[in-house]
This record gives C-alpha cells, structure tokens and sequence, in this order.
C-alpha cells in the first residue's frame, strides 16, 4: 500500500474539541509573558443566566399599586439581627468592591458623591480608600493590572486620572442608581408589593428549564421545580 504523505502544516491548524484556537493562543501568550489573563465584566464562555425569569404580575388575588399615587418602600437595613449598628440605605443597591489602586482617585470620589447623593453606600473592596472619598461618602465597607487604563478609571497616573471629572461622573452613577431603583419598584407594583423587600419566590416563574432549575422555581404554567418536584 502506498504512504501518502503527511502535511504538518495542516495538522498544525487543526483543532481539539478541548483546546480550541483561543485556548491555544492563550497558552502560548502564558509560556511568552508568564502571566495570566486579567480581565472583567464577564465570563469568557457562554453560561447560563436569569434572563428567561419572568415575575407574576398581580390580578384578580392582589392588585398592582398606581404609580403615582401608592408609594413603595425601598429603605433597606443591614446587620437587624446581629449588628451593633446597622447600615441604613435608602435604596436596596449599594456599589461593589473597587479599592483605590485598582480605579484611580478621581472615579473614587465620583463613587463616593453619587451614594451619597443616592442614599447608598460604597464598598472598598480589599482595601484602599481616598480621603476624597472618605469625604463625599456618607456610608462605606472595608475590605490592580498595568495601572495605565486610557479612560482614567484603572489607573493612578496623574494625567490619565484627569480624564475622569469626579462630578459629571458622579451624576452618571447617580442617574444609574436612580434608574436601577425605579425599575425595581416599577416591578414590586407590578406584583402589587408595596415594600420591594416582600418581593419572594412565589412571584417568579421561569420560562425555560434551566433558569427553573438554577432558581429553583416553577416552569411557566406548570408547578414543576426541575430537580426538585
């Protein structure tokens, strides 16, 4: 029988289902800099999410609240049980760990004004806190990469940090938190909840199985808990 030959070339393009292109590349820029991929806002491969969640809204049992004229708590408190002094927020959203070091001084203090400004609270993160935003911050937690970020975010150059003006960055945040806060009272009226901590389980469905199952809640039109029922 005749060999045919054998095109390494080829061969060297071809890939595994368990190491792909991107996983390749990613070795190889690894055993070049010995360093690993820093990076955020998200996973890297697709996964599953809540997006398919759906809340009842209310009807004939309870009805829905008007929204101009029937008010809805969001006043939130942390530490009721065990806390020697609980953190009172006017709002059920708080910004996340982002220490000084890993955002630079200009975007700390923007954060530091806009929670203050919507009655929240910042969190440092694993340590590092300005005194500008020590100053601007009513409430705070306790708990880095090139450090040349071009938007003045990730960074603490002093010319790149100019990039960033703490007060229209503050009134971003601010508007955000605003936004985010009256889209979850719209939907605790929608459920006719006048507090949106008494937002529970029961006013969620799930409109395809794998959300139903994460959550742990029902499959649309059914009282099926894949899982569990």
């Amino acid at each position: 029988m005749e060999a045919k030959p054998v095109h390494f070339a080829r061969l060297q393009q071809e890939e595994s289902a368990g190491y792909d292109r991107s996983t390749i590349d990613y070795i190889h820029t690894a055993a070049q800099r010995g360093l690993y991929d820093i990076r955020g806002l998200c996973a890297k491969r697709k996964v599953h999410h809540f997006d398919d969640l759906l809340f009842l809204g209310a009807s004939l049992s309870r009805y829905p609240l008007e929204g101009y004229r029937e008010k809805c708590v969001t006043r939130t408190v942390l530490g009721t049980r065990f806390a020697k002094k609980p953190i009172v927020l006017d709002i059920p959203i708080t910004i996340a760990g982002m220490s000084f070091g890993a955002l630079s001084a200009s975007v700390k203090e923007a954060l530091g004004q806009a929670a203050t400004a919507a009655g929240t609270s910042t969190t440092t993160g694993d340590g590092g806190m300005t005194q500008e935003e020590r100053r601007t911050s009513a409430g705070f937690c306790h708990h880095c990469h090139t450090g040349k970020c071009p938007v003045g975010v990730t960074t603490q150059d002093t010319l790149l940090e100019q990039r960033v003006q703490p007060e229209e960055g503050s009134r971003r945040v601010r508007n955000y938190l605003k936004t985010l806060n009256m889209e979850l009272t719209t939907i605790a009226r929608a459920c006719g909840k006048q507090n949106v901590h008494h937002l529970e389980p029961e006013d969620l469905v799930a409109l395809t199985v794998k959300p139903a199952a994460m959550a742990r809640v029902p499959l649309a039109g059914t009282s099926w808990i894949p899982g569990l029922t």
